[in-house]
């Protein structure tokens, strides 16, 4: 299943506004189980998104509707806003960085790749986060992620609605044959 995040309709006004509501969307179908989900308004203090765990710890999701591999100015805000997350919630231990594309590794020695930026990247902000006294860790949700939690049965109408898309699953062909 290929998602068309192009086509993501808008809200109040902007595709981004829609993009940052759908993954909270789908971190809370995925995550309410597992402790209290909390939706962040702007302003967010860095994550749109928190999961509070029985023990306390908070795992926090970051959503830019971002389409392709990042500019300088793209990695700069997605830095800002985990900083701003380390400073604003100090039971951080788990950051989500939630795009609307996937890292390529294209492996050619001269170019530095999407997955290897990724890397850097990661290393520079647990560095930081470690001079702060704290331990954080990272995972990316990109496109093909995003696409799998819509995929699931239980996310159609989440994928009807933003995207005006049906899947037609097997209990569709089941009740319709």
């Amino acid at each position: 299943m290929t998602i068309q995040w192009t086509n993501i309709k808008s809200l109040k006004g902007s595709q981004h506004n829609a993009f940052e509501e759908l993954v909270c969307q789908l971190v809370r179908q995925e995550f309410q189980s597992q402790g209290k989900f909390t939706r962040i308004s702007v302003p967010d203090g860095g994550i749109e998104a928190m999961c509070e765990l029985s023990d306390g710890t908070v795992y926090g999701w970051q959503a830019k509707y971002f389409l392709s591999s990042f500019s300088s100015s793209q990695w700069q805000q997605i830095e800002d806003s985990f900083e701003n997350s380390l400073k604003n919630y100090p039971k951080l231990a788990k950051y989500y960085v939630c795009v609307a594309t996937d890292r390529a590794n294209a492996n050619i020695p001269s170019n530095k790749s999407f997955l290897d930026k990724w890397e850097k990247h990661t290393q520079k902000w647990k560095k930081f986060a470690q001079s702060q006294g704290r331990e954080i860790e990272f995972e990316f949700w990109g496109s093909f992620e995003l696409s799998d939690f819509l995929s699931k049965p239980e996310n159609a109408g989440k994928k009807f609605f933003w995207f005006n898309e049906n899947e037609l699953s097997d209990k569709w062909f089941k009740q319709y044959n």
